[in-house]
Formats: C-alpha cells, structure tokens, sequence
C-alpha cells in the first residue's frame, strides 16, 4: 500500500503538490465558517433527560438561560429616583420587542410598578408605572416622586435582597434576563443592544455591568479563543526550534511548520463545515494535532536523512524510508486513531467532537508526513537532509 502510495503521489510531485493546495484552501474557506462558543446544554445528546428538560423549559416557560444585568448609582437611595427606574423600564420594553427569544425580564422596576399599583388602586387611570410625572400624584417635583417611593419600600417592608443591595435606600440594582435560546451570538448581541442604549439614554452617574450565568460562558468561550491563538503560535514555535536546532538548519524547522500546517487547517476546516463548535473540548485538538503529527514528521525526516546519507538516488530514498518509517507511522496512527475514536459512544458531546477529531488527525497528520514531506525534501534537496 506504501509503495502504492508512492507511485500514485509522492513519484507525482506535481500532482501531489496541487492537491495539497487544493485541500489546504478548501480547509481555510471550511475555517471561516467555524461557530465559537457551545452553551454548556449541548454538550449533552438530545436524548438525555437533562437536554429534555431543558428544551420543555424553553419551549413552555421563560426559559433556562439568565442574563443579569447590575445597575450600580454612586450613593444611597440613587436607585429610587424616577429618571433612572424609569429608563430602566424603557430599556426592559425596548429588549423585550426586539428579542422575540426573551422570555421574561426581572427587576426591582417590576415591584415598584406593583406598589404604585396597589397604593393607587381607587384613582382613575392606569397607575401600573414608575411614577415619573408629579402632576399626575399632586405633587411639585421628581425629588418628592422620589420619595414617594421610597415611602413605597418601607411600607413594603418584604425581602428585596435578590434584587437590590438595599429595601429603602438602594444603590445598586440587579436586573434577570430571561432566555430561551442558549446562543452565544445572541448573548452577545443582547449584551451590547444593553451597554449602547445605556450609554445613550441613562442619567450620568450611573454604572451598567452585564453579568450572569451566561454571559460567564461567553467570556469562557472567549478565552478558549485567545488562548487558543496563543497555544497554537508557541507550539509551531517551538517545533521550529526544536527542528532548527536537532538538524542544525532552520531550513529543517520550515520544513516542520508546512508538514503540520495541513492537518491543522484541516482539522478547523472539517470543524467548520459539519458545524462543530469551537469550544473547551474541541480547542485541544490543535495542539494534539501539532504534539502528534511532529513526531510523525521527525521521525520520517530521521529516517529520510539516514537514507540519504547512503544513496543519492531519490526514488530509492523515499520508497526506503516508506518501507520502514513510513510503516511504523501507519501502525501508530492507526492504532491511536482508533483508540481516540471509542470516545465517539459518550453521551458528552465535547468527548465524542474531540475523539472523531483526534481520529482524523491522526489520519491527516500522518499522511502529511508521508507524501508531502518527502515531496517537498525531493524538490528542493536541503543541504541538511543529506550531511
């Protein structure tokens, strides 16, 4: 089969070369059309009693995914004057006509709405509102509305601690999102609609922070990304070192670099086309790829030099080598392909996403090895490979 391969690509540097690039483009394209970030529900089949509650919770209720929105004022009582609770009650309506996938919205505005309500329950009019207009409630300013509240919280007197730091005089005030779609895009695009229309349309002085369950998956998502670049730039790094300096050329490392390009793009590029999210489990795959597939590539290389130091005839050289490195990289890949591919029965998706992946690197990295490499050492006949 080896020597198939040989005659059918690697004696065709021509043929091998145009396939490669051909791969390696379809793969970048396949690249742009990765998905980042994976709520942590579809990590589970749809078959589990966890991701079946899930979807009846979305699809019969508010939902399951929670944005919280902390509002914060500079003093004690800022967050019972009318300016800021009303705009808060314009941006709740605003988000909740503009997202269709919002189930419901929490506040403390909410409760303030309901005291007015109640307190005003024989005047004639709706009073289900912040009360922002004094003539309305007989009185002179927006600083006596605002103690109209504030008579509202003490007559209250109940438990407003999961929605302000204060029953009376509160600063700070905590707002629950409600969704019924997980997806990270629309976090993020609800997140900024929040941070832009609060820096339009709020009183100064006043600090808006999203936070929440979700939006703590969306930062995750967001360093898997950062430290994902970062990982991948290091190993390539320190492969072309290790490459440079074992065989004394940085030629040698370039060589390194170009053998796992393939694999790596391949593996983001099937990533991409069959919808596969980039997240905690599936960001390890580069860098398996690259600690793999470089042990293919020095082994061939290693076995390669020593060939050539023996013989100037190339055919002779590469088909040696194949024979015998070659065959040891195929009873390697295959046998820890297959061992990563058990993973494919787990219920947790990242497991079954990462052991497929694994699997076709293990493929891909050491077919690179096998015909790439030696048809680039061939063409250009680098001066280290044959000292």
């Amino acid at each position: 089969v080896l020597l198939a391969m040989y005659e059918f690509l690697v004696k065709s540097k021509i043929r091998v070369i145009v396939i490669f690039v051909i791969i390696l483009f379809i793969a970048i394209f396949g690249t742009s059309m990765i998905i980042v970030g994976n709520p942590m529900v579809n990590y589970f089949r749809n078959t589990t009693e966890i991701r079946k509650a899930d979807s009846f919770a979305n699809k019969n209720f508010n939902g399951t995914t929670i944005i919280n929105l902390v509002i914060k004022g500079k003093n004690a009582g800022d967050l019972s004057h009318p300016d800021i609770l009303h705009k808060i009650d314009e941006l709740q309506t605003h988000l909740e006509k503009k997202y269709p996938d919002i189930g419901n919205i929490l506040s403390f505005v909410d409760m303030v709405k309901k005291m007015n309500e109640v307190m005003n329950v024989d005047e004639k009019g709706d009073y289900y509102e912040i009360p922002y207009d004094p003539k309305k409630y007989r009185l002179e300013t927006k600083d006596e509305l605002k103690q109209l509240i504030a008579q509202y919280l003490l007559l209250f007197s109940g438990n407003l601690t999961d929605y302000v730091d204060d029953g009376i005089e509160p600063s700070q005030t905590k707002i629950d999102i409600m969704l019924k779609n997980p997806d990270f895009d629309l976090v993020r695009d609800i997140k900024k609609e929040i941070m832009q229309y609060s820096a339009k349309n709020f009183p100064k002085d006043y600090e808006v922070v999203v936070s929440g369950n979700a939006e703590l998956q969306v930062v995750v998502s967001n360093l898997i990304i950062d430290s994902q670049i970062t990982n991948i730039l290091s190993s390539l790094l320190a492969v072309f070192l290790i490459l440079s300096i074992y065989f004394r050329s940085p030629i040698a490392g370039l060589f390194g670099l170009v053998t796992l390009a393939v694999p790596i793009f391949l593996n983001f590029g099937v990533m991409g086309f069959f919808k596969i999210r980039l997240d905690a489990g599936t960001s390890m795959v580069a860098s398996v790829a690259i600690g793999i597939g470089i042990d293919y590539t020095i082994h061939f290389i290693n076995a390669y030099h020593h060939e050539r130091k023996l013989t100037d005839d190339l055919s002779l050289v590469t088909t040696k080598t194949l024979v015998t490195s070659g065959k040891a990289i195929v009873f390697n890949a295959v046998s820890v392909g297959l061992g990563f591919l058990v993973l494919v029965f787990s219920n947790f998706l990242p497991l079954v996403s990462f052991g497929s992946l694994v699997a076709l690197t293990m493929l891909t990295s050491s077919l690179s090895a096998m015909t790439l490499l030696p048809v680039m050492l061939n063409i250009f006949k680098p001066k280290f490979i044959s000292k």
